[in-house]
């Protein structure tokens, strides 16, 4: 009993301190992230009004675009681990000793995030949520001097978790995204570390959320009948689809990322002709700027023409894969929804053009895309299925979108594709060959 106590008290308190601790910070950090997110959107959209006003206006704000390539381009130099989508990093530093400064990647990636959102370039905020989760639990381990115990990888991971659940509303799916995504073998310690902070987290982003009268989930639930059982072929057809077009997107993501990585145009000139069409992308064509949380709203609620679906499909696919390739600060989570939701889209303007019928349940076209893409090309079924049903569509209504996620998981397994994630890991484990952590 006594070697019980002793136990508890070196080993498994300290981790629930920290874990808290982690997900307490999390929480707060991320809620204040999506507020500032929030506010440069709102501030983007005035800028880029403000542009089409006439010739002088748009080379004004072209010109301010400018000014942050160039700013965003000496924040990537200066704090290079801020890079990306922030889960490739947060999966690397749960597993090796990296040799960084952990608060200037925090600040690093939270304002070249900003710089992101601003200019309207497709990319999201849950990755870097989940990075800042991350690094705020690696700050607690650092200020309880617990960074080189043997449980340190399971607060990083629980706080990569955390920043989940704090910037997509969902509980369950930040406990799940921790345990699955992170890649790591899935302990007892592991499991009551992701539940208390993941738990910490959503319980302070929800009072916070609460206070400030801030909507805490990321999509308005869906009013939905159950589908009856003949139309689960949209599940089947969906999945199918999404898995198929997931390999695609992988390749050719990988592809441009290696072809990137040996380039020899410097990456200044790249990340200018990037801002540049994501500036003429949101002030001429909009919907295909930004992270797509509004067009997914939409496609809910309405249906575009089936030609600008399809023109949407490649714009975004496009400038999402060439974003990444460049490692520009943002998340792939809800582009990849949006994608996802674009191609359930295609499917049923593909189906209403051949004559069928889907008697009222069009909408589980865009839910079951919506699931099902990520599912393949982030290799993560149980936590988006978790997410969409916690938030979009409720437990009674997640079947189809089990068989869809699964059917695309499936496709994209049997293809042996590797996921953008793995390849982003190996090229950090390639660079840091004799890691230390700072």
């Amino acid at each position: 009993m006594r070697k019980r106590i002793t136990v508890f008290k070196k080993v498994f308190f300290p981790l629930l301190l920290a874990s808290a601790v982690s997900g307490f910070l999390a929480g707060a950090l991320v809620f204040l992230f999506r507020c500032a997110s929030t506010f440069i959107v709102m501030l983007s959209h005035l800028c880029y009004d403000f542009a089409k006003d006439g010739i002088w206006q748009g080379g004004l704000v072209f010109t301010l675009v400018t000014v942050l390539c160039i700013g965003a381009y000496y924040i990537m130099k200066t704090a290079p681990f801020s890079k990306g989508g922030g889960i490739p990093f947060s999966v690397v530093l749960s597993s090796v000793k990296l040799k960084f400064n952990w608060f200037l990647t925090l600040a690093a990636t939270f304002v070249s995030s900003l710089i992101t959102f601003f200019v309207g370039i497709p990319l999201g905020n849950e990755g870097p949520s989940v990075q800042l989760g991350a690094l705020t639990g690696f700050g607690a381990l650092k200020a309880l001097k617990k960074d080189n115990c043997e449980n340190a990888e399971c607060i990083i991971k629980a706080g990569a978790g955390a920043g989940f659940c704090a910037a997509t509303g969902s509980a369950l799916g930040g406990f799940a995204f921790s345990i699955e995504e992170m890649h790591g073998k899935v302990r007892p310690m592991q499991i009551a570390s992701s539940f208390i902070s993941v738990i910490s987290a959503y319980c302070t982003s929800t009072l916070l959320c609460g206070i400030f009268k801030i909507d805490f989930n990321l999509f308005h639930s869906l009013s939905i009948k159950m589908l009856p059982l003949k139309y689960y072929f949209i599940p089947l057809l969906v999945g199918v689809v999404c898995g198929i077009f997931a390999i695609l997107f992988s390749k050719a993501a990988i592809a441009l990322k290696r072809f990137n990585s040996k380039a020899k145009t410097p990456l200044i000139i790249r990340l200018l002709i990037v801002f540049t069409v994501a500036f003429l992308l949101a002030l001429f064509f909009n919907d295909a700027a930004l992270s797509g949380h509004d067009l997914i709203d939409t496609l809910f609620l309405a249906r575009p023409i089936w030609y600008v679906v399809f023109i949407l499909i490649i714009l975004r696919t496009a400038m999402l894969i060439i974003s990444n390739s460049l490692s520009i600060t943002g998340g792939l989570f809800v582009p990849i929804l949006t994608i996802g939701a674009l191609l359930g889209t295609a499917c049923l303007a593909g189906f209403n053009l051949a004559g069928g019928q889907a008697g009222g349940y069009e909408v589980y076209f865009i839910l079951t895309g919506l699931a099902a893409f990520i599912a393949a090309t982030n290799k993560m079924p149980l936590t988006v299925t978790l997410f969409t049903a916690e938030i979009i569509c409720g437990f009674e209504n997640v079947l189809p979108v089990i068989l869809a996620a699964g059917i695309s998981y499936l496709i994209f397994t049997l293809s042996h594709q590797k996921d953008l994630t793995e390849v982003v890991c190996e090229e950090i484990y390639e660079n840091n060959k004799s890691p230390e952590r700072n």
